[in-house]
C-alpha cells in the first residue's frame, strides 16, 4: 500500500510507529531498525572477518583483492538485508554523519552504534567456534603464544594492527616503515572516503546515482577498493563497530594470557582503540566533502547558467542537481 503526499509533507509514523523524535527524522521504528543494524552488521563481519580467518588460518585466499572481494560480498548482502528496515549503517562511523548532516535522530545514535557492536561481536563469536581449532594449529605451526611477541600474525585474524604483521612482519623495524602518524592518516583518509562514496551513491542530488539496487553493490565494491589500498598499511580498521575491541573478544578470553599479552601487542602495534574511535569523525568529514560540492553547485546554479550550458545539458544528459 502506497500513500501520496503533498509537497513538503513527511511521513510521521509507519504501521503505527512514530517517525520523528525530538533529535531529528527517525524513518523507521526504532525496535525492527535496530534489529537490522544487528543482523546487517552480523552478516558484513562473518563474510569479511570470516574472509580473514580463513586466508590467515587455512590459506584459503592468496592475496588482498580475494579477501577484499568477498568484504565487497558482505558489506552488499548486509546492505540488502537491514536497508528497508534501518536505511542499513552497519557503522557507527555512518550513522553518526547521517545524524551530522542528514537529521537523523541523534538519540538514536547509541542504540545503532550498540546493535551494530552487538553484530559484529555476534558475528565474532560464531567465526571463532568455526576456527578455532585452525587458529590453534597456525599458531602451533608457527610456534606463537597467545599474548608474546608476534603473535598479531594470528591476531590479526579478528583484529586491524599496523604495520600489517602478514606484509611487514612484528619485529620492531616495520615501525620506520608504516609509523602512527602514517596508520593515523591511512585511517583517515580511508573511512573519509568511505563516507564520501556511501553519500555520491545515494544522494538524490546526484543525477547520475546508481538505483537503490545497485547502491550496495557499489558501496561493497567501494569498501573493496579502499580495504585494496589502506589495509596493507593499517589492515583497513574504517568501522568502529568491527575494529573497537568488540570482535576480538572471543579471541582473547580463551587465553587469559593474552589479556597481559593484549596490553604489549596492543600498545606497540595496535593503537586502533585509539584510531577507531574517531572514526565517526573521519566519516564526517568525508560526507561534508560531498556536501561542499552540493552546495558548490547550487550556488553556480542560482547565480545562473551561461549561455552555453543548456546546451552543453542537452548534450550530456546530466540536467539534475548534484
Amino acid at each position: 500500500m502506497t500513500t501520496e503526499l503533498s509537497p513538503g509533507e513527511r511521513v510521521t509514523s509507519i504501521d503505527g510507529f512514530a517517525t520523528e523524535e525530538p533529535g531529528g527524522v527517525a524513518p523507521h521504528p526504532l525496535l525492527p531498525a535496530l534489529a537490522a543494524e544487528y543482523l546487517g552488521t552480523f552478516i558484513l563481519v562473518f563474510f569479511g572477518v570470516g574472509a580473514v580467518n580463513a586466508a590467515v588460518a587455512t590459506g584459503a585466499q592468496q592475496g588482498l583483492w580475494q579477501v577484499a572481494v568477498v568484504w565487497a560480498v558482505g558489506v552488499s548482502l548486509g546492505i540488502y538485508t537491514a536497508a528497508a528496515l534501518s536505511g542499513a549503517h552497519l557503522n557507527p562511523a555512518v550513522t553518526i554523519a547521517a545524524a551530522v548532516y542528514e537529521g537523523f535522530s541523534w538519540w538514536r545514535v547509541v542504540p545503532y552504534a550498540i546493535a551494530q557492536t552487538a553484530g559484529a561481536a555476534s558475528a565474532s563469536l560464531v567465526l571463532y567456534g568455526l576456527f578455532s581449532e585452525a587458529i590453534v594449529e597456525f599458531e602451533r605451526r608457527h610456534g606463537l603464544l597467545r599474548g608474546g611477541p608476534g603473535s598479531e600474525l594470528s591476531a590479526m585474524m579478528f583484529g586491524e594492527y599496523f604495520p600489517n604483521p602478514a606484509i611487514f612482519g612484528t619485529a620492531e623495524e616495520a615501525w620506520r616503515i608504516v609509523t602512527p602518524s602514517t596508520a593515523f592518516m591511512a585511517e583517515l583518509v580511508g573511512t573519509a572516503m568511505l563516507a564520501f562514496l556511501i553519500g555520491a551513491v545515494t544522494r538524490d542530488r546526484n543525477p547520475v546515482r546508481p538505483s537503490s539496487g545497485a547502491a550496495p553493490l557499489l558501496i561493497g565494491l567501494g569498501v573493496a577498493a579502499i580495504i585494496s589500498v589502506i589495509a596493507p598499511l593499517t589492515q583497513a580498521g574504517l568501522n568502529p563497530a568491527r575494529d573497537y575491541k568488540e570482535h576480538k573478544w572471543p579471541y582473547e578470553y580463551e587465553h587469559r594470557g593474552a589479556l597481559e599479552g593484549g596490553i604489549y601487542s596492543h600498545s606497540k602495534h595496535e593503537p586502533f582503540s585509539f584510531f577507531s574511535a574517531p572514526n565517526g569523525y573521519w566519516s564526517i568529514e568525508g560526507e561534508g566533502m560531498l556536501l561542499l560540492l552540493i552546495k558548490g553547485k547550487d550556488r553556480r546554479q542560482r547565480r545562473g547558467p551561461k549561455p552555453h550550458s543548456a546546451a552543453c545539458d542537452q548534450n550530456s544528459g546530466l540536467t539534475g542537481r548534484f
